[in-house]
């Protein structure tokens, strides 16, 4: 994971992927060892070998989906929408 996307990186050559957060149109996951990266072109699907860790995830999420950070990964607050 990289500040202009997320990189996979493969033994073999031809299975290594790089994807620009821009061309990513969903990401997801059933629990820390498992990432899905969707594109229009194609859907990858990872069991990790170590865990994903929320701020690495929250990353992700912010960059792909231009948002504002959902909880301060330093307290796991929620953010909650300023009030009028």
């Amino acid at each position: 994971i990289t500040p202009e996307g997320i990189r996979f990186l493969s033994v073999k050559e031809d299975h290594s992927r790089t994807w620009k957060y821009s061309e990513i149109r969903t990401i997801g996951g059933s629990d820390p060892f498992s990432f899905r990266v969707t594109t229009l072109a194609e859907t990858f699907a990872f069991d990790l070998k170590d865990r994903l860790t929320a701020e690495a995830y929250e990353l992700v999420w912010q960059r792909v989906y231009d948002l504002q950070p959902r909880y301060n990964t330093a307290t796991h607050e929620t953010s909650q929408p300023p009030s009028n």
